[in-house]
């Protein structure tokens, strides 16, 4: 029988390291991940009430790069792994359509898959659909990424601020510390840090060894690239620790009330996983759960 090759699924979280280990990854020759990198295939099929506007974005996408993705497939340059907007819209009508993309991959690859960080969104239900459908074709393995809960949450309202900053000026005008107030209490943000959901999720749906967290905190490290090589099957192969990946333009950080305000906002994500992975863990990487 013939061994099934191993599938990644990146499953987040937002702003946590995902686009750096993508990057890794991709940049192996014995790796083919999807591109682009965020396909939003199983967030925008299981989880319309967040992602309804995803199918229309990509029907727009679809319309204005129609010819040009023609043009690709007559002269046959397409990528193997490149997954064009009309496709990602068949994939999310159609779930065997992203079994079939994915079986169209370099059969000599080590690992293939995706990497999309809202996926961290869905429930465990949700997770039970993706293993039956993966795991009769694939070795399926996830890898979650996790970063401070407010260092996160910051961070990730500062980069819709910045890509949303032309079709919402004027939401957007009063800097970091506004946005950061006004995104806090938002879905955008609470959903992709409510990592006590995303885990227990995982756990319901997933056996352990398929399963693989790693911290943002100590991600750019060759043992954390050993531990997530050794996880995936993958022989060891140096990173790029000094190259920068998705990186916001510049350090800042939140006023200390506000800073306030969000360590209570996520003071149960702290205590759950300073109970799961370790007070000391945690407070190393993290800072202590208290406020």
């Amino acid at each position: 029988m013939t061994a099934k090759q191993t599938f990644i699924l990146g499953v987040g979280c937002q702003k946590a390291g995902t686009t750096w280990l993508h990057d890794y990854l991709q940049s192996r020759e014995d790796v083919m991940l999807a591109l682009p990198k965020e396909l939003h295939i199983f967030d925008a099929m299981l989880r319309p009430d967040m992602h309804a506007r995803l199918g229309q974005i990509h029907t727009i996408r679809h319309l204005s790069r129609g010819l040009k993705g023609r043009l690709k497939d007559a002269l046959g340059v397409r990528k193997r792994n490149e997954a064009r907007p009309v496709m990602r819209m068949e994939m999310i009508k159609n779930p065997q359509s992203y079994v079939e993309f994915f079986k169209g991959f370099d059969p000599d690859a080590a690992l293939i898959g995706e990497i999309t960080p809202s996926y961290s969104t869905l429930s465990a239900a949700n997770f039970r659909f993706i293993r039956e459908l993966l795991e009769p074709h694939f070795d399926l393995r996830v890898v979650l990424l996790l970063r401070d809960p407010v260092k996160r949450a910051f961070s990730a309202s500062r980069h819709f601020a910045r890509v949303q900053s032309d079709h919402y000026p004027i939401a957007f005008a009063g800097g970091d510390d506004e946005s950061f107030k006004a995104l806090l209490s938002s879905s955008f943000i609470l959903e992709r840090g409510d990592y006590q959901a995303t885990l227990i999720a995982l756990d319901e749906a997933f056996d352990p060894e398929q399963v693989y967290v790693e911290f943002f905190e100590r991600l750019f490290t060759p043992e954390a690239v050993s531990g997530l090589t050794d996880f995936l099957g993958l022989p060891p192969v140096p990173a790029n620790f000094d190259r920068k990946v998705n990186a916001a333009p510049n350090a800042a950080r939140p006023d200390p009330e506000l800073l306030g305000k969000a360590r209570s906002t996520y003071q149960a994500t702290y205590t759950y996983c300073a109970d799961r992975f370790g007070k000391d863990v945690i407070e190393e990487l993290w800072g202590s759960p208290r406020l």
